[in-house]
């Protein structure tokens, strides 16, 4: 299968969100619901800082997405400012549903920061990366992070970073490693949760 990679645009993101529903199926932001993912995925675009990047096949479907950050704590604190009412009421049907589990999620949500090591100044966030199953093993998650490091590598950043489950995620370790990500460390989420950061630093 052919796929190209190239920035998204807003019309995109009806199919980003559901790219993202097939491939994090249970997962936090998946949880909070349609119209969340639509405001996350759209601040990408309209906020500084953002960048969201969308592989598509031969017939010009969207079929995987990256989104990544240059500047996590500040993207993540101006999201929060102008956008916090705008995500509590789009998250309403998910916490009448589940109240307990969604409202500690979203509240979650709300305080992430990107979580970037003190120690790796400079370095892009690589936020979210996703495929649509019916196009696993198709290259695309491969192109996506291929073209998010080459732009981080040209705008001057020392590397990329990540965070991935520790525990049974293997096939996304080594999806990384492939793709020249090493293990930077560990965090430890409250809710117990262990998480590897992963990553790639670039020549200059």
């Amino acid at each position: 299968m052919s796929v190209l990679v190239r920035p998204a645009v807003p019309a995109d993101v009806a199919r980003i969100v559901s790219v993202h529903q097939s491939a994090f199926e249970g997962f936090l932001l998946t949880q909070l619901g349609t119209r969340f993912l639509t405001l996350f995925y759209r601040a990408f675009l309209e906020q500084e800082g953002g960048q969201l990047l969308v592989a598509v096949d031969a017939a010009g479907q969207v079929i995987g997405l990256l989104a990544g950050i240059r500047t996590p704590s500040v993207f993540f604190a101006t999201l929060r400012r102008r956008r916090a009412v705008s995500f509590a009421f789009a998250a309403v049907p998910a916490l009448v549903r589940h109240p307990l589990i969604v409202a500690e999620r979203l509240w979650a949500a709300i305080r992430y920061r990107g979580d970037r090591p003190v120690a790796l100044p400079g370095y892009w966030l690589l936020s979210s990366l996703g495929v649509a199953k019916f196009s696993i093993g198709a290259g695309a998650g491969g192109a996506l992070v291929t073209r998010f490091c080459e732009d981080a590598s040209r705008a001057g950043a020392p590397g990329v970073y990540l965070l991935t489950d520790a525990s049974e995620n293997e096939a996304t370790q080594h999806f990384y490693a492939r793709h020249g990500f090493a293990v930077y460390g560990t965090q430890k989420r409250s809710n117990g949760r262990q998480l590897l950061i992963l990553t790639r630093s670039f020549s200059q």
